[in-house]
Formats: C-alpha cells, sequence, structure tokens
C-alpha cells in the first residue's frame, strides 16, 4: 500500500510540536501585566484585585507616581513569588515604561528554594494598559 502524500505517519503524530521558548521572566511579565490591566472594581469576589481607576489623575509626573505605586502594592499583595525591591517610571513616546526589580522566589522540584534577582520591563499606554517590554 503506498502512502499518500499529505497523510500523517504514526510516530509524525506523537511528535512534540515546536514550542516558542519563552523566558520565565517574560512568561512573569505578561502574567503581571493581565494582573494590572484589570480594575479594582472587576468583580465582587475580590474587591481589591487590579489596579484602582487612574483615570481622574492627570497625565504627567503624578500619573507616574501612582501607577509606580500600584504596581509595587499589586505585586506585594497577590505576587507571593516575587518581592519587588524597585518600580522606576520613565516617559515613554506612547506613555510610560516601568523598570521593575526585586527578588523572585523559585520553588523548583528539581532545586531547594532559592532568591534570584530579576528585573524587567512593562510599558503603560493610556488606551492599550499595561504590556511586557523587551529590556
Amino acid at each position: 500500500m503506498i502512502a499518500k502524500p499529505n497523510a500523517m505517519s504514526l510516530f509524525s503524530k506523537f511528535a512534540i510540536d515546536p514550542i516558542p521558548v519563552v523566558s520565565f521572566r517574560q512568561r512573569f511579565a505578561e502574567s503581571l501585566c493581565r494582573l494590572l490591566n484589570t480594575r479594582r472594581t472587576y468583580g465582587d469576589f475580590l474587591p481589591d484585585f487590579g489596579v484602582a481607576d487612574l483615570s481622574d489623575i492627570p497625565d504627567g509626573q503624578a500619573l507616574r507616581a501612582c501607577l509606580a505605586r500600584e504596581i509595587t502594592e499589586v505585586l506585594t499583595h497577590y505576587e507571593h513569588r516575587f518581592t519587588p525591591l524597585a518600580v522606576e517610571a520613565e516617559q515613554a513616546p506612547s506613555g510610560f515604561r516601568f523598570r521593575v526589580e526585586g527578588r523572585f522566589l523559585s520553588h523548583s522540584p528539581r532545586e531547594p528554594v532559592a532568591s534570584h534577582l530579576v528585573t524587567f520591563w512593562l510599558t503603560h499606554d493610556t488606551s492599550r494598559g499595561f504590556a511586557a517590554a523587551k529590556a
């Protein structure tokens, strides 16, 4: 019996699909962005979950300081694997860019509990919210 050119072989059915390699730091930053893009009034299940509505704060230094404080509070309260040490903001062309530095606790089954110093970047655009950024 001749196999059809488009037919899938038995062994190709069990092949692992190539998964894009994404760093843990990038996945963590994207997870944090989902948390930061949730407004505090979103649900009754956790009334203080997410970021407060900052739409009444004018753009500029005050908004930048409020966003940095919100990032620190959300990380401290909802991300127990990460201890924020510094959140620094700078002006970006489309909004703000935040440098988040802190200690991350890894609980790998192959390694003992370890603390790693990590730094990642977040951007904030008033129309799109938070996004993970490359360093």
